[in-house]
């Protein structure tokens, strides 16, 4: 059964030295080389992100919600390789807090790489629509 704790150092250090290989890329297109750093600093400071951890409190996983503008947010999920035997668990959970966001926010949004094909099919299993945004992203979203 997986868990959702609040960020602390430790688990989110060991979330993102252990990325799947897709979400890391990801994150070096976006922040550049020093991405763990970046995220680590945002998420210390947010307030608004969680660690997903097994039933053995490994930490498999990072998620969360920001406030874009008052009627937006978006919505973020990175994993190590580890969740992929949990993600019907994740499934049943995650709902729970997309349903929660979707009540302060009209639209829940953000962009993932094209070739991050288990990604892609998460996001629509969880009810979000996909579309083209360039060459290299698709935008996803949820709206009222």
């Amino acid at each position: 059964m997986l868990s959702a704790v609040d960020v602390n150092e430790e688990y989110l250090d060991n979330v993102l030295d252990n990325l799947r290989d897709e979400d890391k890329f990801e994150m070096r297109c976006e922040f550049g080389p020093d991405y763990k750093q970046t995220i680590k600093e945002f998420c210390l400071s947010s307030g608004h992100f969680k660690i997903i951890i097994d039933e053995k409190f490994t930490p498999i996983g990072l998620f969360g919600c920001e406030e874009t503008t008052p009627e937006t947010a978006e919505v973020c999920l990175l994993v190590t390789n580890e969740f992929k035997k949990h993600f019907k668990d994740f499934l049943c959970q995650a709902k729970q807090y997309i349903s929660l966001w979707k009540k302060q926010y009209k639209i829940l949004h953000n962009l993932v790489y094209k070739h991050n094909k288990q990604a892609l099919k998460w996001l629509k299993i969880l009810g979000f629509k996909v579309t083209d945004y360039d060459d290299m992203r698709m935008h996803f979203f949820i709206e009222e």
